[in-house]
C-alpha cells in the first residue's frame, strides 16, 4: 500500500480535475452567452482581496490545528489546504476532509487532531457568519418580514456564549452524536476562541468585498434602489 499510495493520490487529484472540468462543460453555453465586460482594475482588486482572505482563513485552520498538537509550517498547511479544496469537487461530502486528514497524517499529525480542527474551523466560521448576517439584516433588512424578525435578530449576540470552550464542546458533541461520529475534546481557551471568532468575521467580510469586486470586474452592477 505504501508503494501504491502516491499513485492513488495522483489518481484522486486527476479525478477531481475531471469532475471540475465536467462542471465547467455543463455551464459552457451559459458562460459563452454571458455579456462579459472586463474591468481590469476591479479584477486585480478582487484577486488581491480573495487571495489575502484565503491566506487568512488558512492561517485560522493552522492556528486551530496547532492548538490541538498538530504543528505545520505555513507552506505545508497551504499545500494541504489548497489540494484538499480541489478534491472537494469529487461527488460526496467527505473527500476534502479525508484528504486533509491523510496528508496531515503523513506529516505525523494524528487524524483525530485534524478532524477536530476541521470541525472547529467549520463551527466557529459559521458562528461568525451568522452573527454578521444577523447584525446586517437587523440594520438593513427591509420589508414586513424583516420587521417581524428584527427583535430576534438583535438576540444574535447571545451566540457569543459558544465562546466558552465547554459550551462549544457540548454543542459540537451533541451534533456529532446525531451524525454517529466520535466525540471531540476542545483544548482552546476563551481568548483563543474570541480571537478566532473576530478573525473569521474579517474572513467573511474579505470574501464579501472580494466577490463584490469580482462582480464589478465582470459586468456592470447597479445598486438596488427601493421604488419611489
Amino acid at each position: 500500500m505504501a508503494r501504491l499510495r502516491p499513485w492513488l493520490q495522483t489518481g484522486i487529484f486527476v479525478l477531481a480535475v475531471v469532475f471540475l472540468g465536467a462542471l465547467i462543460a455543463t455551464q459552457w453555453q451559459q458562460l459563452q452567452a454571458y455579456p462579459w465586460q472586463i474591468e481590469i482594475g476591479w479584477l486585480l482588486l478582487a484577486l488581491a482581496l480573495l487571495w489575502l482572505t484565503w491566506l487568512l482563513e488558512l492561517n485560522q485552520w493552522r492556528f486551530i490545528l496547532g492548538r490541538l498538537g498538530g504543528s505545520l509550517r505555513f507552506g505545508e498547511a497551504a499545500r494541504i489546504w489548497f489540494l484538499s479544496n480541489i478534491i472537494r469537487y469529487i461527488p460526496g461530502n467527505v473527500w476534502q476532509f479525508l484528504g486533509m486528514a491523510e496528508m496531515c497524517s503523513r506529516l505525523g499529525i494524528a487524524r483525530t487532531a485534524t478532524f477536530t480542527s476541521i470541525a472547529l474551523h467549520q463551527a466557529i466560521s459559521t458562528l461568525a457568519g451568522l452573527l454578521l448576517a444577523a447584525v446586517y439584516f437587523a440594520l438593513a433588512g427591509q420589508g414586513a418580514w424583516f420587521d417581524r424578525l428584527r427583535p430576534a435578530l438583535w438576540l444574535a449576540p447571545l451566540g457569543l456564549i459558544f465562546l466558552h470552550p465547554r459550551v462549544l464542546e457540548t454543542a459540537l458533541n451533541w451534533a456529532l452524536t446525531r451524525l454517529k461520529r466520535p466525540p471531540l475534546r476542545i483544548t482552546l481557551t476563551v481568548v483563543d476562541l474570541a480571537r478566532l471568532l473576530l478573525t473569521y468575521g474579517l474572513v467573511w467580510l474579505g470574501f464579501g468585498l472580494g466577490f463584490s469586486a469580482l462582480a464589478a470586474g465582470l459586468a456592470p452592477v447597479a445598486s438596488a434602489r427601493r421604488p419611489g
